[in-house]
């Protein structure tokens, strides 16, 4: 594809990804704005590179300081956004005991560094479950927990998702980007 091209499709791309990203004015849409935004990066990365993907999650991420929802920013910024890209390198390695040891910890300095983001620039409590006392002090850890097994099921679920794509879109997508 000449450069012109891949111009066009990141910038429609990126287009897309940033009204997703504006529609974080409805509150369900805090988590599942930013991951759909994430996910079309997936397009990218398969048509074109990763380094054009990643190009365009610095647009997105810039044009996203619009959005009514700081919180989905921060997802989109922190994880959700770059980890598309980030997953199809890691998948290019060689043991699978790796890669998930790998994404783990990708995710876990994420999470850390949205934890610091959400105490410091958005003033949130810095022990949100605080009023879970009775637990014993188990409810930090188990949330930890629980957030890792939801990252294995989303990364499952992405893995599916980027399969059917290939499958179904992409050599319809591949004709159409042929012609241009």
């Amino acid at each position: 594809m000449k450069r012109t091209g891949k111009i066009a499709v990141c910038g429609i791309v990126t287009a897309l990804c940033t009204v997703v990203m504006l529609l974080t004015f409805i509150n369900v849409a805090t988590l599942a704005a930013p991951a759909l935004a994430g996910f079309l990066l997936v397009v990218l990365v398969i048509e074109i590179n990763w380094k054009w993907a990643l190009l365009s999650y610095f647009a997105v991420t810039l044009l996203s300081f619009m959005t009514p929802d700081k919180q989905a920013l921060l997802f989109f910024v922190v994880f959700l956004g770059y980890y598309p890209v980030v997953k199809s390198r890691i998948e290019l390695l060689g043991q699978k005991w790796m890669r998930v040891l790998i994404k783990l910890l990708i995710f876990n300095a994420a999470g850390a560094v949205a934890y610091a983001a959400l105490i410091f620039i958005l003033g949130i409590p810095a022990n949100p479950f605080e009023s879970f006392d009775f637990l014993g002090g188990f409810v930090y850890p188990a949330a930890v927990i629980a957030a890792n097994l939801i990252f294995v099921v989303y990364d499952i679920g992405m893995s599916r998702v980027i399969v059917l794509y290939c499958r179904m879109l992409h050599p319809a997508i591949e004709k159409i980007l042929k012609r241009g």
